[in-house]
Order: C-alpha cells, then sequence, then structure tokens
C-alpha cells in the first residue's frame, strides 16, 4: 500500500520512472492488485504508451471485480489503439457500472458517431442527456444528434470541452502535424510581417497560446481572448501575451471599437454556425475596417440630413 500512495505522488508530479518503480515494487507484495496494476497502466497512458497502458488495465480487470473507471480505462486505451470493437463493448459495460460516466458517454456516442452508426450514436447521447440534463456538452451532442439546427455551439458546451482536453491539447495536436499559427503567419502580406513591434494584436480564441510565439514579434500589445479557463491557464504559462480574457469572443469585440490593427483566430470559426454576427464584430473591432465603417456612415448621415 505505502509503495502504491508514493507512486500516486510521484506520477502527480510527472516523476513518471520514479513512480513506475514503486509500483513495480507494490506489485511484488501484491502481484494481482487491480489498483496497483490499473496505476501502472494509468502512468503509461501518461507517458503515451497506449500498448502498454492496455495491457496493464487488462490485467486490472482480470485480477478484480467490473470496475467502471477500470472498464473506462481500457476501453479508451482500445479506443487510442483503433480497436473499436473492443471500445465500445467496454464503454458500454462502464456505462452500465456508472451510469453517470460523461466520459464513457462522450466516448461511445462519438465512437458510434464516427463509425457511421448514427442511430447508435443519438441513442448514446439522448441516455446522457437523461442521466444528466444540466450537463452543456449532452444537451448539445443530444441535440445535434437529433438533427436540430444549431446556430453556434453554445459557450457552455465550448468551455467544457476545451477545459477537459486542456492538459492533452497540445499533445494532440502535434500528433496530427498542426500547422495552424504557421499558415496565419505566412498569410500575411510582407508588410505586415515587417512592422515589428508596432501592432495592437488580438489573438481571437487563443486556446494555449500556440500563435502567441508568431504574432509576439509583431505585436506592441498581444491579447488573447478565449472561453476555457483552463486553457488560458496554459496561455499564461508563456508569458508573452500582454493580457488575456476569459470572456465569449462576439461580446468581447463588440465592446472594442477599432481597438486593434489585427485579429488572428486559429481553428476557432468552425465553432460558429452562421458567421454574419461573428464577421460583424470583428470588423468593429479593427481599426482598419471600423475607420472606414464610421466615415460611410458620416457620409450617409450628411446625405440623410442635408
Amino acid at each position: 500500500m505505502l509503495f502504491n500512495l508514493w507512486g500516486n505522488a510521484l506520477q502527480g508530479q510527472q516523476c513518471w520512472k520514479e513512480a513506475e518503480r514503486r509500483y513495480h515494487q507494490a506489485l511484488r507484495r501484491d502481484s494481482a492488485n487491480p489498483d496497483y496494476l490499473n496505476n501502472l497502466g494509468m502512468l503509461h497512458t501518461h507517458c503515451g504508451d497506449d500498448e502498454q497502458a492496455a495491457t496493464y488495465y487488462l490485467q486490472a480487470l482480470e485480477a478484480g471485480e467490473p470496475h467502471a473507471d477500470r472498464l473506462f480505462n481500457f476501453a479508451s486505451a482500445c479506443l487510442k489503439l483503433g480497436r473499436t470493437d473492443e471500445a465500445i463493448a467496454y464503454h458500454r459495460a462502464a456505462l452500465q457500472e456508472n451510469p453517470r460516466q460523461d466520459e464513457a458517454y462522450y466516448n461511445l456516442g462519438m465512437t458510434y458517431y464516427a463509425n457511421t452508426r448514427a442511430a447508435d450514436s443519438a441513442k448514446v447521447f439522448n441516455a446522457w442527456l437523461r442521466h444528466d440534463p444540466d450537463n452543456p456538452m449532452a444537451r448539445h451532442l443530444a441535440a445535434a444528434a437529433r438533427g436540430a439546427r444549431l446556430e453556434r455551439a453554445p459557450d457552455s458546451y465550448v468551455k467544457q470541452e476545451f477545459d477537459q482536453f486542456a492538459d492533452s491539447f497540445d499533445t494532440r495536436l502535434d500528433k496530427l502535424g498542426y500547422r495552424g499559427p504557421q499558415l496565419i503567419l505566412e498569410a500575411l502580406p510582407a508588410e505586415t510581417r515587417a512592422a515589428r513591434g508596432s501592432l495592437r494584436i488580438a489573438d481571437a480564441g487563443c486556446g494555449t497560446g500556440r500563435c502567441e510565439p508568431l504574432l509576439r514579434p509583431l505585436a506592441r500589445r498581444l491579447l488573447g481572448v478565449d472561453l476555457s479557463p483552463r486553457m488560458l491557464d496554459r496561455a499564461h504559462g508563456q508569458a508573452l501575451y500582454t493580457q488575456l480574457v476569459e470572456a465569449d469572443l462576439e461580446c468581447y469585440l463588440q465592446g472594442q471599437p477599432a481597438g486593434f490593427d489585427m485579429i488572428a483566430s486559429a481553428d476557432t470559426l468552425n465553432y460558429f454556425g452562421c458567421l454574419d454576427k461573428i464577421c460583424a464584430a470583428l470588423r468593429h473591432a479593427l481599426a482598419y475596417w471600423f475607420s472606414h465603417w464610421s466615415k460611410s456612415q458620416r457620409m450617409v448621415s450628411t446625405r440623410t440630413t442635408g
């Protein structure tokens, strides 16, 4: 027991090798303890070794009674390894043990959806909503599964989604070979890229701050806006933003007339359905467009009163 607790403490500090050593010491005293085996699986999950993690999770299941968390852990490892049938079966088993396990509903529903089983996906999300009617993610996904016409993803859904994935977000993007910030920089006109340290820039939907290092050399003032406080915590660690703001993007920009010379946005507008309002807010906050809009409004006013 002592070595297992020691391993848990070390894992919490991300001292992976030392934690693994302590878990193996615990197993030498109790080789079939499902908690020790499960903790070793979690360690390998954190280290990105899903194959080894799945092995330990399965040993934990074989060593003890069915347990929702252990069933979910094995199901999640199978999902990452592309073992879809096992992932579905063990997520369903996890939900039988604990019908209020949000991540199991999410994984199972999305797995069905990704495998063109839309009806099964809808059943999962509707069951989730029945068990947790106030959950914003359950409400949104159940509505989407019903084919409801949604103008945009609700703020509560976006916030919960990204808070949940904040710790693993950058690792996931790296595995995808994500190049959004680089593409934004390459798309800028040469004169903009040459404007070293002179621009007021907003990073709209800044997330963990992946655009930050590329935008900072251009900026006199660099502000990041996002709905997710946990994503903003990650961005804060880079210490390159002048300011970070937790806010709804559209509302925030509407309150910043002519506030920015440039607004960058990587993979944010896909969470909006109709883009009319957010584009109007972007124009409102950009100095160039705001000045031209103001001038045109004055011209209209002059013609009207004349």
